[in-house]
């Protein structure tokens, strides 16, 4: 796959992987590697080349855009807030039932910024959320995407503004989503974030060039295991 505005520069090529369903699947590499790529085109805000993805068989570019999207939740990594309330920037509807709003707050581990809000839910966070924190912001997003309770979710590196202790919480939660049988990819470029995922993606340059559990990649050499020893270090 290239992008239209350079067709001669290609961003994926060479991957093939079979994802089963309700796995949860953690896609690592360098920037630049592809991995938002990946995601767009499964959400296929980009169409990827006739039948290099499908679900169950059948080209996802064959079905009707606006039913596929509803099937699935696709959180990038800035997310757009609007100028309006937190509990409204969760539902982006008028109507909605409050006990769906706490359900979410708690997946996503908001409760307790919550509770630092004079207005709680009903806080408004100022134009693209300036009201908010780096991972406050990412949390809020990620409430509206585990909001709808879509089958197929796509995260792309929510988890870049957010403390260990909330990291540790939301892939702990976001492993109970897949169990329920939700299929979750997570890009991230913690690997810390991938301590339960079914399986990882590692692409460099483009390229799928190893895959696996995290317990087989920190076993064997490559940037996945480089970049283990490197955050180990850090933290």
């Amino acid at each position: 796959f290239a992008y239209p505005d350079q067709p001669e520069k290609m961003i994926l090529k060479d991957i093939s992987i079979t994802i089963p369903s309700g796995a949860m699947i953690g896609v690592f590499g360098r920037t630049g590697s592809g991995k938002t790529t990946l995601l767009r085109l499964i959400a296929r805000s980009f169409n990827p080349p006739k039948g290099s993805i499908c679900i169950g068989g059948l080209d996802i570019c064959t079905f009707d855009l606006k039913s596929w999207r509803k099937k699935l939740s696709f959180v990038p990594q800035r997310p757009f807030l609007f100028s309006d309330t937190i509990q409204g920037n969760i539902a982006l509807e008028d109507t909605f039932l409050e006990k769906d709003i706490e359900r979410v707050v708690s997946l996503a581990s908001l409760k307790q910024d919550l509770d630092a809000f004079e207005k709680g839910l009903d806080t408004i966070v100022g134009e693209r959320g300036i009201m908010l924190s780096g991972g406050q912001r990412q949390r809020v997003a990620l409430a509206r995407g585990l909001y709808k309770e879509n089958s197929l979710i796509l995260l792309d590196d929510i988890l870049s503004a957010v403390d260990h202790e909330n990291e540790a919480r939301l892939v702990s939660t976001l492993n109970e989503i897949s169990q329920d049988g939700n299929t979750c990819f997570i890009v991230s470029n913690r690997v810390s974030a991938f301590r339960y995922a079914s399986l990882i993606l590692v692409l460099e340059q483009g390229r799928l060039v190893d895959s696996g559990t995290h317990e087989e990649l920190i076993k064997r050499e490559g940037i996945y295991q480089e970049t283990y020893h490197a955050q180990r270090e850090v933290s």
